[in-house]
């Protein structure tokens, strides 16, 4: 389906801009309430939605990360604070002793949990760059804490999928997006049980609509039920990149 500037919504877009490139005309404004939503249901299922929130992104802009989280808080009633980057640790710590959860970058809550072992939050949420599990596991020893991982990218409007209590596979944002695991040298789909790349179709975004986007990474579906009962597709943990894959025998690694 081809669509006419007419045939679009006569509103402004929101502006969000990707790392290293100048500011991309993506969204519609009521595309941003869908975002809204998102972020606080991902909060809930960090199970705090009544707790002070410490969100530690760089993003401090409006539509960041940052602050489409703090407007999703706000409707729940949680006070949240945007911090921004970390360029003093200790002054870091200090300030992260008041809140019960932290959402941040992972190499950034590695850096402030090995500056400041001591701090106890309940709840650690990291998004916005790929996770190695040695941070998850230095994260849980130090802080004694519950770590959550969150998938999404600019072009899902920051939020793709979260991990529920089970913290196992990331729950997919059905109503908003299709995802798929497809082979990436011919782009035909891949069953379940099978790792692939990660292609998405936008299925609510009006202004810059996608369609089996290739995202680059590696990750395979979640097939078995979800211990928290929700029906939600999941998606397993992203393994890996595409552009970092080094193929022996004509076969990805």
């Amino acid at each position: 389906m081809h669509l006419r500037g007419r045939d679009l919504p006569n509103h402004h877009p929101i502006h969000l801009r990707k790392p290293g490139s100048a500011q991309a005309d993506l969204f519609h404004p009521e595309r941003s309430g869908a975002d809204h939503r998102f972020f606080r249901l991902r909060y809930v299922h960090l199970g705090l939605p009544e707790k002070p929130c410490d969100d530690l992104h760089v993003q401090q802009y409006p539509d960041s990360i940052g602050d489409l989280l703090q407007k999703g808080l706000s409707r729940i009633g949680t006070s949240s604070r945007i911090y921004g980057n970390i360029k003093d640790a200790d002054h870091a710590a200090v300030r992260a002793e008041e809140f019960d959860c932290m959402v941040g970058l992972p190499a950034e809550m590695l850096y402030l949990a090995r500056t400041a072992p001591n701090l106890r939050p309940d709840t650690v949420l990291l998004s916005a760059d790929y996770v190695p599990e040695a941070i998850i596991q230095a994260l849980e020893f130090n802080w004694q804490c519950r770590v959550f991982t969150h998938y999404g990218m600019t072009e899902t409007g920051y939020g793709g999928g979260v991990q529920c209590g089970a913290r196992k596979a990331y729950h997919l944002r059905d109503a908003d997006l299709l995802v798929e695991i497809v082979d990436p040298d011919t782009g035909s789909p891949l069953p379940p049980s099978r790792t692939g790349e990660v292609v998405l179709s936008t299925l609510q975004n009006e202004a810059m609509p996608l369609i089996r986007y290739r995202t680059g990474d590696l990750a395979k579906m979640a097939v078995d039920p979800c211990p928290c009962g929700a029906s939600l597709h999941r998606l397993d943990k992203v393994s890996g990149r595409l552009i970092n894959s080094v193929r022996i025998d004509d076969q990805p690694a």
